[in-house]
């Protein structure tokens, strides 16, 4: 019996639907038209036309929708059908073509009255018509039904060694990058296939690169410090290494800092590499990534030649700043009653705050600001709530001056009370900046960070719902009692026995 040569096209089920294994079992295509004209311009229903004659109008270059037989024969491991598809001639490039979603908890479905659901957020609607990159910004590792594009992938992903080489002997790339910009390395990490990945990077015939950047600009090293993967991030880490002597089990070894530092080659803050995702890492790898001995020594010695220098400097500033705005604090009397020489040391001391306020606004903040750009300073101040509690005390100190001014020139006591609030709103907002320091002790610095993730998280929505419940039964009391005065039913005396 001859072979018949099955046709590279969709996968259709009877109702002439695409059926995509990758999304959904059944994945209803828009533009799909079931019914072709005849040549006479009637509208003809061939029962052969169903399910092999339906093409979809947008797809310009890829003319499958989900997966070919290729994909859906590696799906289920089998190696005979996948040799008799290539055989016959199926592209072993043949990429995916559908809508991927976000795994369940992160999905928003909303429930419609006929008992279905409706996706109103996916992961990626996929429009051939766009040249626009596809972004990972709001992908998540535990995406469901995402095994890359190429039947390569979906071999990797799976651990499938046997057809894994069998497509890289028959052509099969596995440097090819999807629409994500992943290539089948990057898909390993993020299904977290050690076994898979040592094989990738070291097959006999086509080896898997692994410095290849996707859309977001990570590579296989710093894609595993971001996810999470320890194992495969050390795999990396050993990959890039250069041995300069060995003796028995001792050995000498040098690793480029790209990809791991967070200084570029050109001098700009790198947001994607390894040490940037292992600090601000929130899971137990990341912390246990630390422990490596080329992390450990990378941060020792940043701070050794850097960080320590500056770290006593602006110490050594805001204890000079504390103990004149605790000595002008202490000094000030509104009555005007203290001596000269009081008098004296509290407007010296005011002086100093004003110029050490300006100082820190002015000539510091600009000079962060110059060194790493505005954009990655407002993104490295998110890490540091209290830096910016520091910064707006500073700011409410300077505003305190023109109230001052307005009430020595028209003794208006408003005025007073405006500088009073400012000032009192600064002073604790300025002793706060003593927790950025105490970060890097072991015995306050997860406490700090607790103290921080508490205000931020449970205390605001706490003093959120706490203002609006106040204010609102603050006004209804206020119009109880008024009402209650203005009728005179509210005696305002009390008896003398009692």
């Amino acid at each position: 019996m001859k072979a018949i040569k099955i046709p590279n096209t969709a996968l259709l089920d009877v109702f002439g639907r695409p059926v995509a294994l990758n999304s959904h079992d059944f994945h209803r295509v828009s533009h799909v038209d079931p019914i072709e004209k005849n040549h006479n311009g009637s509208n003809g229903k061939d029962p052969n036309a169903i399910g092999i004659g339906i093409i979809p109008n947008n797809t310009n270059q890829l003319t499958v929708i989900g997966e070919t037989p290729l994909h859906i024969a590696v799906f289920y491991n089998d190696i005979n059908s996948v040799k008799l598809l290539v055989k016959h001639g199926v592209d072993v490039h043949q990429r995916v073509i559908g809508d991927f979603y976000p795994s369940l908890p992160n999905r928003t479905k909303q429930e419609t009255k006929s008992g279905k659901q409706k996706r109103t957020s996916k992961f990626f609607n996929r429009n051939d018509s766009s040249n626009k990159p596809i972004s990972l910004k709001n992908a998540t590792t535990e995406t469901h039904a995402y095994y890359g594009e190429y039947p390569l992938a979906f071999a990797a992903a799976f651990g499938y060694t046997e057809i894994y080489d069998y497509l890289i002997d028959h052509g099969a790339d596995p440097n090819m990058q999807d629409s994500y910009g992943n290539t089948v390395l990057h898909m390993l990490v993020i299904r977290d296939r050690s076994d898979m990945f040592n094989h990738a990077i070291r097959h006999p015939v086509k080896k898997a690169l692994t410095d290849i950047r996707n859309n977001e600009g990570l590579t296989t090293l710093t894609l595993a410090a971001k996810i999470g993967r320890r194992e495969l991030f050390l795999e990396c880490l050993e990959l890039s290494h250069v041995e300069i002597w060995r003796y028995s089990n001792i050995k000498c070894c040098t690793y480029p800092l790209r990809g791991i530092d967070t200084i570029t080659d050109s001098g700009d803050i790198d947001w994607n590499s390894s040490l940037t995702s292992i600090v601000n890492g929130k899971t137990e790898d990341h912390l246990a990534m630390l422990d490596n001995m080329v992390i450990e020594r990378l941060l020792n010695d940043k701070w050794s030649s850097f960080a320590r220098v500056n770290f006593v400097r602006q110490l050594i500033l805001l204890c000079i700043h504390l103990f004149f705005l605790s000595t002008a604090v202490f000094l000030r009397n509104p009555k005007n009653t203290q001596s000269l020489v009081k008098k004296i040391f509290c407007h010296i001391a005011e002086v100093c705050v004003l110029i050490g306020c300006i100082t820190s606004l002015v000539k510091l903040l600009a000079k962060e600001i110059y060194l790493q750009g505005y954009s990655a300073y407002i993104q490295n101040l998110k890490s540091y709530p209290e830096k910016l509690v520091y910064q707006c005390s500073c700011l409410l100190i300077i505003l305190a001056v023109p109230f001052r001014i307005l009430y020595l020139a028209t003794k208006n006591v408003k005025f007073g009370y405006v500088e009073d609030g400012l000032v009192s709103l600064a002073v604790p907002g300025t002793f706060l900046y003593f927790l950025f320091f105490g970060r890097i002790y072991a015995l306050t610095g997860a406490f700090i960070v607790m103290i921080f993730e508490m205000i931020t998280g449970d205390i605001a929505t706490f003093g959120v719902i706490y203002v609006i419940v106040i204010t609102a039964f603050g006004q209804v009391l206020r119009s109880f009692i008024k009402s209650l005065l203005s009728d005179g039913s509210c005696s305002m005396g009390v008896d003398a026995e009692t």
